[in-house]
């Protein structure tokens, strides 16, 4: 089974959200959770992986060391550290229910399972107090009843197995064979494959010396006189307590008892790294363990992983990316990919590579404010697969780290989103500091998309869109999708030629082709208009206001009146031209287009690096989207 949600109150930031009412004489023990209650719910289908993402100390660790808690025996009850602000009076009240199929039902999971569509829900609780622990099971009424021992052959059956991998020096805990690890199956894996074992092999060897070694102390076989030395010390023994008490008894020494397993002789080894120079895993530095730590993962899903569908399990991973070069993030990237196919990886990150390969609507963010944490999980149901998919794709392409962001500026190019940042640096914004993130949607059709999707992370956003001639019609479209809306007359490199005059463009344009390996130009003449340039530029304006006001299936009938306007536009143009009469606007675009055509990446990268902060002011909504992105962020 997997789990399908998690609820935890009072533990460590994670405020107290749960009222625990213990048994009363004809009233069973209750746990009211508040309508406010800390709940976190993994994903239903396959990838089963989620990202905790949130600033440090807002509760990520939290949650994966709950889990921790509530999977280990706890002989040892918490210190008053782990209780929310150090209060010992509110218990730790942690509520795990996991979900699945259950191969063979019997009455005891009839009895302690809720069953819906056929899919098997068990529900278990653990109170955490100063010095005990109480576990429950919340039956097919709801009703809690204490966890026996009985229960422990079903549970355990059921539930998957934890591993948890910490970021900090605790990572030698979880190649240590004695602990309950992936190390320890491993080995376990290959101990319980002797049996199939070549006579080369160390498990038959080991074996085959432990069996002579049982043989060999087996006294009723054996009691001859190789025992005659202990015979003697039983005897003195013996002696002495007949003297000090009734009849006659006697001492046997036997040692078969003490004799060790196979496993119990590989467990007590030790992995060590041999780099040149062979050290234990204790001394190695942190690179290297988090290195092993992959390798381990690696092979434990090539070998063990999900052999048994009977068997889940959860991996709890601790900012996976800590002491890692990039291709090994990539690496590790990979495997957690493929465990969790079928089995549940939970990880929580700073690292926006990581956090933009897992599904959106599995990432989980955390925040806090003053001492209470809260969890956010987007609601995405409104938006379809294929438009959460585009924007997942968007977000891996350009590393983007919008879901970490305090505030989101929305664009639509790419010149845009390498500009703006570079302004704003010289604007003194430190977008950075302020966690700010400017976000190309490649579109202004994906605004609703992104829109929906920040919302649901609780980011607040604002808007700087395109124009394309039509400033207020798509103003007032937009006019939902963001906190503000900042529209061009046309698009960021009309503004760029419409601001500068023709000597800047032309610098502009000459690093474009410097950073390309071309040879510089010496003038804009090239954009010189044409006839056909100017009435092709006219017709568009002129036909969008007929089609604008002439229904759809009307207008074949004004076919043969357009071709006459279209004649009598490019007789107009000729004129002009011929005439040497001036189009600004006309023009503009054309040198915006030149822009364009250097790549709108590189085009971004040289306009952010050559503009000066005077220059930037003059570029108004620009200007102005940039401080209220910064006001924002708040």
């Amino acid at each position: 089974m997997k789990i399908d949600t998690i609820k935890i109150s009072g533990f460590k930031g994670i405020p107290v959200c749960a009222d625990y009412t213990p048994e009363q004489p004809g009233i069973p023990p209750q746990v009211i959770w508040r309508n406010q209650a800390f709940q976190i719910k993994f994903p239903k289908e396959s990838p089963y992986i989620s990202a905790i993402i949130g600033p440090n100390s807002c509760g990520k660790s939290s949650i994966l060391f709950a889990l921790q808690y509530f999977y280990g025996a706890n002989a040892k009850t918490p210190d008053e550290c782990q209780y929310y602000l150090k209060d010992t009076n509110n218990p730790i009240i942690m509520e795990i229910t996991w979900r699945g199929n259950v191969s063979n039902p019997q009455n005891w999971h009839q009895s302690n399972c809720q069953i819906v569509n056929g899919i098997y829900y068990l529900t278990l609780i653990s109170i955490f107090t100063t010095d005990k622990r109480i576990k429950f099971i919340k039956d097919t009424n709801g009703v809690l009843r204490k966890h026996v021992t009985a229960d422990n052959e079903y549970i355990d059956s059921l539930i998957s197995k934890f591993r948890l991998f910490s970021a900090d020096s605790s990572l030698t805990d979880a190649v240590n064979p004695e602990k309950k690890t992936l190390a320890a199956e491993l080995i376990d894996d290959v101990i319980l494959d002797s049996e199939n074992a070549s006579n080369r092999s160390i498990q038959h060897k080991i074996n085959k010396v432990l069996n002579e070694l049982e043989e060999l102390v087996h006294r009723e076989e054996n009691d001859n006189n190789m025992w005659k030395d202990l015979r003697k010390l039983e005897e003195a023994i013996s002696s002495g307590l007949m003297e000090l008490g009734s009849g006659k008894p006697g001492v046997k020494f036997s040692i078969s008892e003490s004799i060790p397993t196979l496993q119990e002789i590989f467990l007590k080894g030790r992995f060590s790294v041999n780099d040149g120079v062979e050290l234990a895993f204790d001394g190695q530095g942190l690179g290297i363990k988090r290195t092993f730590l992959i390798s381990l993962l690696k092979t434990w899903a090539d070998t063990i992983g999900h052999r048994s569908n009977d068997q889940d399990y959860f991996f709890a991973i601790e900012e996976p990316e800590v002491f890692l070069h990039p291709h090994a993030i990539r690496y590790l990237l990979d495997i957690l990919l493929g465990i969790s196919k079928n089995d549940q990886v939970v990880f929580t990150s700073h690292n926006s590579e990581f956090v933009n390969s897992v599904p959106i609507e599995n990432v989980i963010k955390m925040s806090r404010n003053g001492n209470i944490r809260s969890v956010i999980q987007p609601d995405l149901t409104q938006l379809s697969k294929k438009e959460i998919n585009k924007v997942h794709r968007y977000l891996l392409e350009d590393k983007s780290d919008m879901l970490f962001a305090k505030a989101v500026l929305l664009v639509e190019g790419q010149s845009e989103l390498f500009a703006l940042p570079r302004f704003a640096e010289k604007m003194e914004l430190e977008l950075d500091k302020k966690g700010c993130s400017i976000v190309s949607t490649g579109s202004n059709t994906n605004f609703s998309v992104y829109h929906q999707i920040l919302s649901a992370f609780g980011i607040p956003h604002i808007i700087l869109a395109d124009g394309d001639g039509n400033k207020q019609t798509i103003e007032n479209a937009l006019h939902d999708f963001a906190s503000s809306v900042y529209v061009l007359d046309e698009d960021f490199e009309f503004l760029i030629a419409d601001k500068l005059g023709e000597e800047r463009i032309l610098e502009i344009i000459n690093q474009c082709r410097k950073a390309q390996g071309e040879s510089r130009v010496n003038n804009l003449d090239e954009v010189n208009l044409t006839a056909e340039q100017l009435k092709s530029t006219w017709w568009i304006k002129i036909n969008d206001e007929i089609n604008a006001d002439i229904v759809k299936e009307h207008r074949t009938h004004i076919n043969q009146k357009k071709n006459q306007i279209k004649r009598i536009l490019t007789e107009i143009a000729e004129e002009a031209i011929e005439n040497d009469y001036l189009f600004p606007s006309t023009r503009k675009k054309k040198i915006a287009r030149k822009i364009q055509n250097q790549t709108k990446p590189l085009a971004g990268r040289v306009i952010g690096d050559l503009l000066t902060s005077e220059e930037i002011r003059q570029l108004d909504e620009v200007f102005r989207a940039l401080n209220n992105l910064v006001e924002l962020a708040g």
